[in-house]
């Protein structure tokens, strides 16, 4: 039998998160949910499986390795220079 859930149910199911899920969907990427109303996400135990299934890696080198793992949050962050302030007197 299929299982439903919505989404805090479904992210803690495929050890995610509601935040990536978010994420993922509006990117358009796995894995697949349905919409049965405006303001209702349903996952399905066998698309979120599957979603797990096909992201399985074995290198960090596999092909599809970055895709798998968009919008999961541990990409890393370019820190922003500092500009000296306008108002410092400069030697």
């Amino acid at each position: 039998m299929v299982r439903c859930m919505r989404p805090p149910e479904a992210a803690e199911y495929a050890r995610s998160t509601t935040s990536t899920l978010a994420k993922r969907r509006m990117l358009g990427l796995p894995p697949r949910y349905s919409k049965p109303s405006p303001n209702v996400v349903i996952y399905t135990d066998v698309d979120l499986d599957e979603w797990m299934e096909s992201s399985r890696r074995t290198s960090t080198s596999d092909e599809g390795a970055r895709a798998a793992n968009v919008g999961s949050g541990r990409r890393g962050r370019q820190r922003r220079r500092r500009e000296p302030c306008p108002d410092a007197a400069v030697e």
